[in-house]
């Protein structure tokens, strides 16, 4: 699966565009939690817990196709 593609489903579940292919989303944050994806890494979305880089979770994109 192409990163435009990959990119295209991260924006569909709530990730925002910032600078040079980083996305997040922070629909925790009232928890402290940020997600972040990123085109050079596109197969982890990595967790942040209050700013510290807590843990990553691989994505299957075969489910995706």
């Amino acid at each position: 699966m192409q990163t435009s593609r990959k990119a295209a489903l991260v924006q569909d579940w709530g990730f925002t565009r910032h600078k040079d292919g980083t996305y997040y989303r922070d629909i925790y944050a009232d928890q402290g939690y940020c997600e972040l994806w990123t085109e050079e890494q596109p197969d982890i979305i990595q967790f942040f817990k209050d700013g510290v880089r807590s843990e990553d979770y691989g994505i299957d994109w075969s489910l995706f196709n």
